[in-house]
């Protein structure tokens, strides 16, 4: 049930709310930045910010070997299984390795920068303008190594507390520099000054972890010295190649907006951008702590925890951002003209086709985090592949025809490109569980919430006094729809209840109302065109190989979690309607 992403139940109130101001001081602080920046600098320098911020995101992409969700897996994973010793080796090689490539990030980018600014701003006017934000991309990149430590230690709620003050820090502290001149150059001190504050604090936090964490049992070590190093790098190397691969896809149709139009065109266009990420910020904190959980319930070998997971966390994320997303599409003209002027109307166009494709693409978040927990790193490779060809390929197709709107259509294939090709990679694993028709209830619900709000406005020529009657309109036609599809699956509907921190407590009756029994659902597998052939035995799950040499934790078909010995430790339990059944998982141990 609800304690299937989280445990124990109590750890699950405390770390989710926390998640969340972490994510929402991220988006926040960022749309503050710019809707700020929209008003000091002109389209042009807005441009320029975007592609310098892309060129030094890639650059510490590069950089990081994808040892972040390496320090993430390996850690829980060891968590799981309760190698103390081996958990304090893994901290200082991040320690260490967060140190040495943020010196090889910045060093590479002041060497390199004649080369970027041609490149990516066709001028090379910019070079200086690169070179001094190479220390910036240092920065960024040891802060993020860091964070991933703390996530893979599960400290949720520190991890939380630090990127508030963080993402505070680094969108902020820029304006303290643009009182005195309005410039890039003074973004760039800003942000400098910010990831400096932001490193020292994560840096001063996981030596206290590491010299003060209580209480970890400590088992026989699985690995030590280079076998450790060397097993932590095989798994990070394909996480690196999909790493950078989905870093480039992700701004490639800004840079070939730049190339084949104009800086002015990637400024408004940053704003769809904009929107389109910041309605993300409901899911996010699911995806935060998904791969430290699978990585753990991994490292136990609990085939159906793992399930449980992918199942209640796919129907969470679709409940939770398809309604806003389809509110953001109806309501993006009136957004964009009052938060940064009429100019950037524009970017509507562009937003509605991000947020409307990303409705129907989320899970693949889910997806992701399912392949980086189980160790099929490979499947996130082929998807960071496909989406930055499909991306690239629908930008050079598109944006000399429509613009941003082309522009959009590129970024948006990525989403639905890594979902289709993650469900076919990781159909085999036998971990890939969801409700069909619930999903679908959701997202027509959803469709008309959009409608119910999108027509009125767009026939009345987007009055903004009309947009909270009709949102308020909309969110009743919403509930109702959900409660009488019987689209909120009780376990969903429990969880929710128990992620609302206290002051939201009114909420918890609509939640009850909209989902008001427990019902047994049918949490389905693959569509029928995908699933495996009757009669197929269910596969184990693989991945590699465990540390010590032996296969990973490969768990037969006929049992969902092991115990001593290799026995099952319980049997599934098996409800719903004859001939289709879900594994209802078992609730997981108490963490120390």
């Amino acid at each position: 049930m609800s304690a299937v992403l989280e445990s124990p139940r109590e750890t699950t109130r405390k770390n989710i709310p926390w998640v969340y101001l972490s994510t929402f001081s991220f988006f926040l602080a960022g749309a503050v930045f710019y809707l700020s920046l929209a008003r000091l600098l002109s389209p042009d320098q807005l441009g320029t910010v975007v592609v310098v911020l892309a060129v030094v995101t890639l650059v510490s992409a590069v950089f990081s070997l994808g040892l972040g969700q390496g320090f993430q897996h390996f850690l829980s994973y060891y968590l799981g299984r309760r190698e103390g010793a081996t958990l304090r080796t893994l901290v200082r090689s991040g320690l260490l390795a967060a140190l040495v490539l943020a010196l090889a990030a910045g060093a590479t980018t002041y060497l390199l920068a004649p080369v970027l600014s041609s490149a990516f701003l066709h001028d090379s006017a910019y070079t200086g303008l690169i070179q001094s934000v190479s220390l910036y991309g240092a920065l960024l990149t040891a802060g993020t190594l860091l964070q991933s430590v703390l996530l893979g230690l599960q400290r949720f709620v520190l991890y939380s507390a630090l990127s508030v003050v963080n993402n505070v820090a680094i969108y902020g502290f820029p304006f303290l520099f643009l009182r005195d001149r309005v410039g890039v150059d003074s973004v760039i001190m800003g942000w400098t000054v910010g990831a400096a504050l932001g490193f020292a604090l994560y840096f001063v936090a996981v030596i206290r972890d590491i010299w003060t964490r209580p209480g970890t049992p400590t088992g026989p070590p699985s690995l030590r010295g280079a076998e450790l190093y060397r097993t932590v790098l095989t798994y990070s190397l394909p996480l690196f190649a999909a790493s950078v691969i989905a870093t480039g896809a992700t701004y490639i149709d800004r840079l070939i907006l730049a190339t084949l139009s104009n800086l002015s065109s990637v400024g408004v266009y940053n704003y769809a951008i904009l929107v389109g990420t910041g309605s993300v910020i409901v899911v996010a904190p699911f995806a935060t702590i998904l791969i430290p959980k699978i990585s753990e319930q991994f490292g136990r070998g609990d085939r159906a925890a793992i399930r449980g997971t992918v199942r209640t966390a796919i129907s969470l994320i679709v409940l939770l951002y398809a309604p806003i997303a389809l509110a953001l599409a109806a309501i993006g003209p009136v957004l964009l003209r009052y938060l940064v002027g009429p100019s950037f109307v524009p970017a509507a166009g562009p937003m509605a086709v991000l947020v409307i494709v990303g409705a129907v693409a989320i899970p693949y978040s889910v997806l992701s985090s399912l392949a980086a927990g189980v160790r099929r790193t490979g499947a996130l490779v082929y998807a960071s592949l496909f989406a930055i060809g499909a991306n690239a390929a629908l930008s050079f197709l598109l944006v000399p025809r429509l613009g941003m709107i082309g522009a959009a259509a590129g970024n948006s294939s990525m989403t639905w490109g890594i979902a289709l090709v993650l469900l076919l990679v990781l159909r085999d694993t036998g971990l890939v569980e969801f409700d069909r028709a619930a999903l679908a209830r959701i997202w027509v619900s959803s469709a008309v919430l959009g409608a119910v709000v999108g027509v009125p406005l767009y026939l009345l020529d987007d009055p903004a006094w009309l947009v909270p009657p009709l949102l308020l309109v909309g969110l009743g036609v919403l509930l109702v729809l959900l409660r009488y599809t019987r689209a909120v699956s009780g376990e969903v509907r429990d969880f929710l209840e128990e992620m609302l921190p206290h002051p939201l407590g009114f909420v918890r009756p609509v939640l009850r109302w909209v989902a008001p029994t427990v019902a047994p659902t049918t949490a389905i597998g693959l569509p029928s065109s995908l699933a495996a052939p009757a009669g197929a035995t269910e596969p184990p799950v693989r991945g590699g190989e465990d540390p010590d040499g032996s296969a990973v934790r490969t768990l037969p078909a006929d049992s969902d979690a092991l115990g001593p010995g290799g026995r099952p430790a319980r049997a599934a339990n098996v409800r719903g309607d004859a001939g289709s059944a879900s594994t209802d998982p078992p609730p997981l141990p108490r963490a120390r």
